[in-house]
């Protein structure tokens, strides 16, 4: 690493967890010292996956893991997801941000030769160093492949000096577009010196959760170690007992751990809080030789007192000032920074920062980094804080926080708009419902510009039900909000985008919005006709509408709805009028000069007009379409082009030109997450299983391929599946099974 920068110190919240008492674990640490081994051993990365109840000690194993590796040379970083904020990449941009303030400044100079300006959309801190700006946002599924690669180079560049790990806390609260990264950094093809080691409450990973998912698709890879911590067991317990107390414990001692482990399962947070009030109420005290007794015998009486009742009351200890400021603080969050507890608190600094010191001092909180940030020891601490304030505090803490917040940032609260929008809903009155729409609506805008469709779905879907429950809502706004929620529907591969952009674009005219007509006309669409074999005319109707209202004669909007007039046409007009029209398109998009533009439009066009008699023509459009998509790079634009270009290859008969297109766009179906390239790489793999003689194979990715079209909404899902099917019966010579269906 560059000297001038030095060696990034270990994260303070991975320092603090490195816990002065640390018993058992063995065979899990040496799972995840064997797994950092092979990737020192092998030069090959690894994913090493810690879950299990809260408390159990998840983050204080993977803080040990991480200080022994980080003092044997390698670069540790750290980031950690936070419950109910939802910020996009939220632990990667906190993990990234250290790698890139410590990276040495050639291996930054680098990187933005070969990658550009990417990754300062992810890591302002990119662009501070490198004087480099972002490239204006290009298309969502396009520009996150393109940001995943950029992270992929990164870590690589830096694991040929020394090998890194990432360490990425508090998974169950990740969204998904930080578990899609995650997925392409351990499975992305360049080799490197890297481990990430994720922890995680598996109590709250349900079947659908991004996590879940990503460990199922996971399950028969190798590079990838996952550890479920159970409680602590009985001998691990009493040597915990006996390093606190420092000697051997005595008939009392083995009655307390047995009491202990009665309590809590071995759950070590929880061991810890009850030892704690023990001590503090004096049920178990240092006599005079200094080891420690009991004043009853607790195997008898038990622990009559639970760990929720045991927070709470070491929280009233610290006095009322503490108690009414740290709540304040839980509203805020798991971190909080002091200005902004001492405004809303209306508590001078300095004394904010007494009362949090001696919240540390009672293990309440822990410090970090930054000198004016704290955050809690544990989230069931700060969860028994907010539990214990009524609604209307609740309300009315959050309405306070929201205000300060404002008067902090201004109108453009940047990164801190997820905040704003989640304290504001929290806070919501009539009155309020307005800023609660505002600031989810700059929440989603900024979560679609950091490419996490996941997170503008949350709060377009929060700031359209209010929307929907404000008796004045302004239509424009309401627009404005059904088109995000459409785009961010599609790009999550949600089927109903379809009437929301459709109602979006209607209201839309209604406004006189042209600009969110022709949006919504543009995102509702899947590149092709909307399903094969039958024409959407509430789409169709969309396209010619915002054609009708757009000025622009040259525009590339134009030029592309043209296309897609077209192509949503197919079963409409006849061959002639399809190719007059595609030319037109194709000439609206060269004067209109945008390559990735005219690229979309010759793809689109070569299918519009698929038939025998203009085969020499849309072989030379795709010819050119390849070329300019090869050249600006854009992974979808690439994968439809090759794709088209595979099949004209099957009207020429020609299987090398085939494979070669094919594989072309193969190279990028696993990166890139969304749900319509899934199932068209599904799709053709049936037909080309079908070419190879392989008809067993092409029945099982038929039946896979149907499942996953259904699964993303697919309309004609069953229509390919019928045509496949008929395809594989025929080479069978089965065709008179399919009578009955």
């Amino acid at each position: 690493l560059d000297e001038s920068q030095g060696q990034p110190r270990l994260s303070g919240r991975l320092v603090s967890a490195v816990a002065a008492n640390f018993v058992g674990r063995d065979a899990e640490s040496d799972r995840l010292m064997a797994a950092w081994k092979a990737i020192g051993a092998e030069g090959e990365r690894r994913l090493m996956m810690v879950g299990g109840e809260p408390g159990i000690g998840k983050t204080t194993l993977a803080a040990r893991f991480a200080h022994d590796v980080h003092d044997a040379g390698a670069v540790v970083v750290y980031g950690r997801c936070d419950e109910d904020l939802g910020i996009p990449f939220q632990p990667w941009i906190e993990a990234l941000t250290s790698l890139v303030e410590h990276a040495p400044a050639q291996v930054l100079v680098d990187h933005v030769a070969d990658r550009g300006g990417h990754l300062a959309r992810l890591v302002p801190e990119l662009a501070k160093r490198m004087a480099v700006d972002p490239p204006s946002a290009g298309a969502g599924d396009s520009e996150r492949f393109v940001l995943f690669g950029c992270v992929t180079d990164l870590l690589g560049r830096l694991s040929t000096e020394k090998p890194v790990l990432v360490v990425l806390d508090d998974l169950h609260w990740a969204d998904r577009a930080t578990v899609q990264l995650l997925r392409h950094v351990v499975t992305s093809e360049p080799t490197m010196a890297a481990g990430v080691l994720g922890t995680y409450r598996d109590s709250e990973i349900g079947a659908d959760h991004p996590v879940a998912e990503l460990l199922a698709k996971l399950h028969r890879e190798g590079g990838v170690e996952r550890i479920l911590l159970q409680g602590l067991s009985d001998a691990d317990l009493l040597g915990l007992l006996e390093q606190m107390a420092g000697h051997e414990m005595t008939e009392d001692g083995v009655a307390l751990r047995d009491a202990v482990l009665a309590e809590t399962a071995g759950n070590p947070f929880f061991v810890g809080e009850i030892l704690r009030h023990l001590t503090e109420t004096g049920a178990i005290f240092q006599d005079a030789d200094g080891r420690w007794e009991s004043d009853a015998d607790l195997r008898a009486v038990g622990l009559p007192v639970s760990v929720k009742e045991v927070v709470g009351r070491r929280l009233a200890s610290l006095g009322p000032d503490t108690d009414r400021v740290l709540a304040f603080a839980a509203v805020i969050g798991r971190d909080f920074d002091i200005p902004l507890l001492a405004a809303v608190a209306q508590v001078d600094e300095d004394a904010i920062v007494d009362l949090c010191d001696a919240a540390v001092a009672a293990a309440v909180l822990q410090t970090t980094n930054d000198p004016d940030r704290y955050t809690f020891a544990h989230a069931l601490i700060e969860h028994t804080l907010y539990d214990g304030l009524s609604l209307a505090r609740r309300s009315r803490a959050h309405r306070a926080i929201a205000e300060q917040l404002e008067r902090q940032y201004g109108d453009d609260p940047g990164e801190r708009s997820g905040e704003l929008a989640h304290h504001w809903a929290a806070a919501v009155q009539p009155t309020d419902n307005g800023k609660a729409i505002h600031y989810a609506q700059l929440a989603a805008a900024r979560a679609l510009d950091q490419l996490a469709p996941d997170a503008a779905l949350r709060w377009y879907t929060q700031a359209h039900d209010l929307l929907e429950s404000s008796p004045e809502a302004d239509l424009r706004q309401q627009a404005e909000v059904l088109v995000g929620l459409g785009d961010a529907q599609r790009q999550c591969g949600l089927a109903e985008h379809r009437e929301t952009l459709i109602a979006a674009a209607h209201l839309a005219d209604r406004t006189d919005a042209v600009d969110l007509l022709v949006r919504a006309a543009l995102a509702n669409n899947r590149g092709s006709t909307s399903s094969t074999g039958q024409t959407d005319h509430d789409r169709l109707a969309v396209i010619d509408l915002a054609l009708e209202r757009l000025s622009d004669q040259n525009s590339p909007d134009r030029a592309r709805l043209l296309a897609l007039a077209v192509t949503e046409r197919y079963y409409d007009i006849d061959a002639d009028e399809r190719l007059a029209r595609s030319r037109e398109a194709i000439a609206t998009a060269r004067r209109a000069n945008d390559p990735v533009t005219l690229a979309a439009v010759l793809r689109m066009s070569a299918e519009a007009t698929r038939a025998p008699a203009t085969l020499e023509e849309r072989m030379a459009w795709l010819d050119e379409a390849c070329v300019l998509a090869d050249d600006v790079g854009d992974p979808l634009l690439r994968v439809s082009v090759h794709e088209e270009r595979s099949l004209q290859a099957l009207e020429l008969g020609d299987l090398h030109m085939i494979l070669q297109h094919r594989t072309r766009a193969a190279a990028l179906y696993e990166r890139i997450p969304q749900a319509l390239v899934q199932w068209n790489s599904a799709v053709q793999e049936v037909w080309l299983a079908i070419l190879r003689g392989d008809l067993t194979e092409a029945e099982r990715l038929n039946d896979a391929a149907l499942t996953l079209g259904f699964e993303t909404g697919q309309p004609d899902a069953m229509t390919f599946y019928g045509a496949q099917l008929t395809n594989t019966r025929y080479h069978q010579g089965r065709l008179d099974e399919l009578i009955p269906l």
